[in-house]
Formats: structure tokens, sequence, C-alpha cells
């Protein structure tokens, strides 16, 4: 019976072994790329905003960028809006435009009117060819503040967790074709701990397969907007920046009027004690006429 359950294991080892064997070469296989397949290009943008580059680089830079590499692109926006709700409106319909999705949002505040003002944050997930095309898309949500964009490559990850995923389902097979010829308990009870560890493994492998697919198909974008009563700054036109400069000038020129009469207001009381003094002055103390001495030209 001993000899019986070595014999079991060692066939399990044998299958395993075979088994791996096979994942990887398969596994390089998946990786590499076709000879004769040729670089495709990711299309990252909608109409509106096509040939603003269709690649958009960061992780997967040094990469052949084909239809098999599996990057998630992330990207934090922060802006700030002087209507509130119009701005959310805005976010809400684009997402529903691209067939994306809000994973959480957070909004709180009154209103700036009630000196409370309102503040927003919004997890969005999108469909990864319309991420560029959503970036663009809010520069019209309001005053873009700042902006940052990542990507993590994890090609690698997934091919070789998917290599050890068809790993476990060959083992699984192996396994239960045992089970079918075996007739000893002590067979049964091995080979179905053995499929039970085995089965774990799959349904873990199987999990980080499904969510790689999540953040690869569907870009994440955080987005946080506030409330203000003033932009920081609005890029302006040149007709813009000519209206703002008289603008200016009006209103400097009418400042230094203020200043210059608030100063005349303020030295009035020593202007008055000063001219009293000088009319003083000239009163008791006349000046005295210096007569004019005309030199002689033999002078």
């Amino acid at each position: 019976m001993i000899k019986r359950t070595g014999l079991v294991l060692i066939l399990i080892i044998c299958i395993t072994m075979f088994a791996g064997c096979a994942g990887s070469q398969k596994s390089a296989q998946d990786v590499a790329p076709s000879p004769n397949s040729g670089p495709a290009q990711y299309d990252m943008s909608k109409n509106e905003v096509a040939g603003e580059g269709a690649g958009l680089g960061y992780a997967g830079e040094s990469i052949i960028r084909t239809a098999a590499n599996k990057i998630i692109y992330r990207s934090d926006i922060s802006l700030e809006t002087k209507d509130f709700d119009k701005t959310i409106q805005s976010i809400e319909d684009k997402v529903r435009e691209v067939e994306g999705y809000i994973e959480s949002a957070s909004i709180r505040g009154k209103g700036y009117k009630e000196n409370d003002p309102k503040y927003a944050y919004f997890v969005i997930r999108v469909p990864k060819e319309d991420f560029q095309y959503i970036q663009k898309a809010a520069e019209s949500w309001g005053n873009i503040v700042s902006i940052n964009t990542s990507s993590e490559n994890v090609t690698e990850q997934y091919y070789d967790t998917q290599a050890r995923l068809e790993t476990l389902n060959i083992q699984e097979e192996r396994i239960l074709e045992l089970l079918k010829k075996a007739d000893k308990i002590e067979d049964i009870i091995t080979l179905e701990r053995e499929l039970q560890n085995i089965r774990y493994q799959i349904e873990s492998h199987t999990t980080t397969i499904r969510k790689l697919d999540a953040l690869v198909d569907y870009s994440s974008i955080t987005i946080n907007v506030r409330e203000v009563d003033e932009l920081s700054f609005v890029p302006k036109s040149f007709a813009q920046e000519i209206g703002g400069t008289i603008k200016d000038s009006l209103k400097g020129f009418i400042e230094f009027v203020k200043t210059a009469i608030l100063v005349v207001v303020y030295l009035l009381p020593y202007l008055i004690v000063l001219a009293v003094i000088v009319l003083l002055v000239r009163k008791l103390l006349p000046i005295q006429k210096i007569p004019f001495i005309r030199r002689r030209k033999d002078d």
C-alpha cells in the first residue's frame, strides 16, 4: 500500500514538471510579438482630439506597442470653477458619453454664497481608448490647476500569471484522470487534497487576471473640483489681453487720482498753517528793495 501511494506521488510530480515546461514555452510565445504582426497603434482619443498623440508613452515607451501590451493608465486632475453645479453635470455627462462609470464620488459644502464653498471628489473609470479624450474634455469643465498622468506596464505580470494558470489547468486535468483510475482510499485522499490545492491556486490566478483586465481596459481618473469666487488663472486671447491692459491702466489712473486727493486732504492743515505763516512774515517784515547799481562802461 505504501509503495502504491509513493507511485501516485511520483506520477503527480512528473505531471507537474511536464505541465510547467509546457506552460513556460507557451508563455514565452505569448509574450513575444509575432515577427509578421508589426506594431499596432493605440487609438487613445476621440475624433475631436485625433492626431494629438496617439501613443501616450510613459511606462510602455520602450516596449513595441502591440495589441498584446497590458498598460494601466491613471490620471489625477484638480480644477476650480465658478459654476460648481454645471461642472459636476458636465463630468457626469462626459462619463456617460464614453460609457464609463463613476467608481466613487463625494460632494460637500453648501455654496460659496453661504461662505461654505463646495468641493467634489470623483474617481471615474473610462475605456482606455477614451483616456486622452477625457483629459482634453476636462479643459472645458473649469480652470485646470494641475493634471498628472502616469502609467504602469503589467504585460510581464499578466502573461506570467496567465501561463501559471494554464499550467494549473493541465495539472487539474491530469489529477482528474488519475482519480478516475484510483481504487484505493489512500490514493483518492491524496489526489483530492492535491486537487483542492490546485483549484485554490486557479481561483487566485483567475482573480488576478480579471483584476488586471479591468484596470487595463478601464483607465482610472481622479478628479478634484473646488468652487471659487475668482479663478486663479484663466488663459486669455490677444484681444482680451488688450482689453485687460486698458482696464488695468484706467484702474491704475483712478487709484492714482484717489491717492493724490487723499495726500492733498492729509496735507491740507499743514498747507494752511504754512500759508498763514508766509503771509504774516511778509506783512511784518516787508522785503526791502535793493538798488540796482549799474556798472559804468569804464569799470
